[in-house]
């Protein structure tokens, strides 16, 4: 009898600490949540958190401004606008860079490269004569900005994202004078400041990789070659 009630009281502890245990890891796992749930919703260093305006409510979302470059040749800055949902509760997931802020440095102001946060951006280059294969050392004055960016999503996966098709923008120093130069593009392979005036793009549009010249004072296409057409079968018979 004394046996049996020392076994109920040792099943009753071992119950009790199995108990206090599960509480303790729930307890646990409830605070790693709390926690990484308000540090995703917190801005940090260079961050600020503003109402999302394309949304109802009080939704909001994290925008950061970084990567500032100079402009060669000019008073202008430039520099990356990145946001990111505070919704998703894995930090630093969704960050995707949605504009380029341009600061004239003299007379302190600023503008957007775009009016609204509806793409997003793959990459921006500053090209300049030697920024490519040329590394000559002539003229260091910058030439132009370009710019890749995502404008719908191609892919049906409900996201803009680095698989969808590209289009390819070409900018003037300042800032101002977008041109939209490609679209539908699978990949740019070669950018190429030839001289002052002359880029050279190499770019992928389908089956085809493409070489083309544009203009760096009007942005206008200047001549095209399809190279894959050198490889098309009829000439190697």
């Amino acid at each position: 009898m004394k046996i049996d009630q020392t076994f109920s009281v040792i099943s009753r502890i071992n119950q009790s600490l199995l108990f206090i245990g599960l509480m303790s890891m729930l307890g646990l796992g409830l605070w790693g949540a709390v926690f990484i749930y308000l540090d995703s919703h917190k801005a940090r260093e260079g961050e600020v958190t503003i109402k999302s305006s394309n949304e109802a409510g009080s939704a909001k979302k994290i925008i950061n401004i970084t990567s500032f470059r100079k402009i060669q040749g000019t008073d202008f800055l430039m520099a990356d606008i990145t946001e990111r949902d505070p919704s998703n509760h894995t930090i630093y997931s969704g960050s995707k860079t949605t504009n380029i802020m341009f600061i004239a440095s003299k007379e302190n102001n600023v503008h957007l490269l775009f009016p609204h946060a509806k793409y997003m951006i793959n990459s921006t280059n500053i090209l300049s004569f030697g920024s490519g294969f040329n590394n000559k050392d002539q003229d260091k004055s910058d030439k132009a900005i370009i710019c890749k960016y995502v404008k719908a999503d191609t892919n049906d996966n409900k996201m803009l994202d680095s698989d969808d098709a590209l289009s390819i923008g070409l900018i003037h120093p300042d800032g101002t004078g977008l041109v939209e130069v490609l679209t539908d593009v699978k990949g740019l392979l070669s950018e190429d400041v030839l001289d002052a005036e002359t880029l050279s793009l190499i770019y992928q549009k389908g089956n085809k990789v493409i070489s083309a010249r544009y203009s760096l004072n009007t942005f206008k296409l200047l001549s095209t070659s399809t190279i894959t057409d050198l490889l098309a079968v009829d000439n190697h018979g």
